[in-house]
């Protein structure tokens, strides 16, 4: 007789019957311990487990996160001289720009880091990169591939244009070659981030991007625990398990 069937007090109503009909305190905890220990206990195993596995994978996340972090303001160090402030400064505005155009900061890092080798400035960078998601918004073309792009017409390579629907005749003058170049794309392509986002699709970006800021900020809180219990593996258990193998 199961315990729980369809919510109508039915399966209830037999699960006391059955109780009841049973003559001995024996078969009575026998059959609570089948009917409501058991299945409990399994099912508080099994939200365990579930909950674990969540709490892992935010930790993967945050570690995710704090990797691209480093790697970001390593790149700006080297290439730029940027300061530390400089650097929090630009990672605040990766972050502001994947809330505003739902674009995650996984894309927004690496094509600011690029721009930013390629530039040796940390401002232009940072406006090539806006200049790059309203072109990515406008054209459909990816990030990364945008930004490479603009990379290579900094560097006189202009065939990548004709994928965003430009026809451009260089004069020569790269540096004034380019300064036409981004001024094409922001006339053709200026406010299709902003645009983009105030779409459906785009409010759904932004909601999936501030979902994973919070399981980020849950596995920022667990990674400390995670990072003592590896360390401990790594240190000791390993260490033991291996010295009683070989002896």
């Amino acid at each position: 007789i199961p315990f729980v069937t369809q919510f109508n007090g039915k399966g209830i109503q037999r699960a006391i019957k059955e109780f009841k009909s049973l003559n001995s305190n024996i078969d009575r905890a026998r059959f609570l311990t089948r009917r409501l220990l058991l299945p409990a206990t399994a099912a508080l195993t099994a939200s365990t487990a579930v909950l674990a596995k969540q709490l892992f994978d935010a930790a993967k996340a945050a570690s995710a996160d704090e990797t691209a972090q480093k790697l970001l303001a390593a790149a700006l160090e080297k290439a730029t001289g940027a300061t530390e402030y400089q650097i929090e400064t630009a990672d605040k505005l990766v972050d502001r720009l994947q809330r505003q155009t739902g674009v995650a900061d996984d894309e927004l890092r690496p094509a600011l880091a690029n721009l930013a080798r390629a530039t040796g400035n940390i401002t232009q960078a940072q406006e090539l990169l806006a200049l790059a998601l309203d072109v990515s918004a406008g054209s459909g073309v990816g990030l990364s591939e945008v930004q490479q792009i603009l990379v290579n017409a900094m560097m006189g390579n202009y065939k990548g244009l004709k994928q965003l629907g430009v026809q451009f005749e260089a004069t020569g003058d790269r540096q004034k070659d380019f300064e036409r170049v981004t001024q094409i794309l922001a006339n053709l392509f200026g406010g299709a981030a902003k645009t983009k986002a105030e779409t459906f699709e785009g409010m759904l970006q932004r909601l999936r991007i501030a979902y994973d800021e919070i399981v980020e900020r849950i596995g920022y809180a667990v990674l400390p625990y995670l990072q003592r219990f590896a360390n401990f593996v790594l240190n000791a258990v390993v260490p033991a398990v291996e010295q009683a193998i070989k002896s």
